[in-house]
């Protein structure tokens, strides 16, 4: 999901070397988690107005996600 979430990411930012992505591993009944760290004025950009940009995010990695049959 890692190379999903890069793929999308990183025509966006302007800082492609401060750039991380860590996926920190499916615990009991929660979900994977995918965290990603960019520089601060390309965090607020990958944020989004109201969030609407880490929310379409969300959604295409999730999607992916239930494709893959990846909990």
């Amino acid at each position: 999901m890692e190379k999903i979430v890069r793929e999308i990411v990183e025509p966006m930012i302007s800082n492609k070397a401060a750039l991380m992505i860590k996926t920190v591993p499916a615990v009991e009944n929660e979900p994977a988690e995918i965290i990603v760290i960019a520089d601060k004025a390309d965090t607020a950009r990958l944020i989004g107005k109201g969030g609407s940009v880490a929310n379409a995010i969300r959604k295409v990695v999730s999607v992916k996600a239930r494709l893959d049959n990846v909990h």
